[in-house]
């Protein structure tokens, strides 16, 4: 399993890191909901983490335009 930084997220989305950020607590707080971007803190604390797969599938399922997969 590759784990994602919110900067290397940023990068692939061509967006930046601060927005990343964002995306990731507004999908802490809509847990289950499949339209937003999952990710994690270890023991809550430190930088996110965002599972490769998870970064696909929001890809996928936002239909995200400029990303190539």
């Amino acid at each position: 399993m590759q784990l994602l930084t919110a900067r290397d997220v940023a990068g692939v989305l061509r967006i930046h890191e601060v927005t990343v950020k964002a995306m990731l607590r507004e999908g802490v707080n809509n847990k289950g909901k499949p339209d937003f971007l999952h990710g994690f803190k270890i023991n809550g604390k430190g930088a996110w983490k965002v599972r490769q797969a998870e970064l696909d599938r929001f890809i996928e399922r936002n239909d995200v335009n400029g990303v190539e997969e």
